[in-house]
């Protein structure tokens, strides 16, 4: 799933080539971040059921492990931040992750 590859890019790195100031494949992760916040509208939009809040849950939680493990000073971590920040505006998304995100953000 979406999810997984992202947690997976994000704590391995699926190619050191791929790395950008450190941070492994950031335009995978952006990538992936912006098809969650589709997926996760395209479900909101129809219903919003359980299968969403779930979805939604999971989500939040892959966001915040991302977002904890961001170094805010490269530039490669502001772009995937900007995505972060996008989804959990769009989305129904717990406050404190918005505030996290744009406080790492500066």
């Amino acid at each position: 799933s979406v999810v997984q590859i992202l947690m997976f890019t994000a704590e391995k790195g699926a190619d050191p080539d791929t790395a950008v100031q450190g941070i492994p494949n950031p335009f995978l992760q952006v990538r992936a971040i912006r098809t969650l916040r589709v997926l996760l509208a395209t479900l909101y939009s129809n219903g919003g059921s359980a299968s969403y809040s779930a979805m939604l849950r999971k989500v939040s939680d892959v966001l915040a492990t991302l977002t904890a493990r961001l170094d805010s000073t490269k530039t490669a971590s502001t772009s995937i931040l900007y995505e972060i920040i996008l989804v959990c505006l769009k989305l129904d998304v717990d406050l404190s992750m918005i505030q996290l995100a744009l406080t790492l953000l500066g």
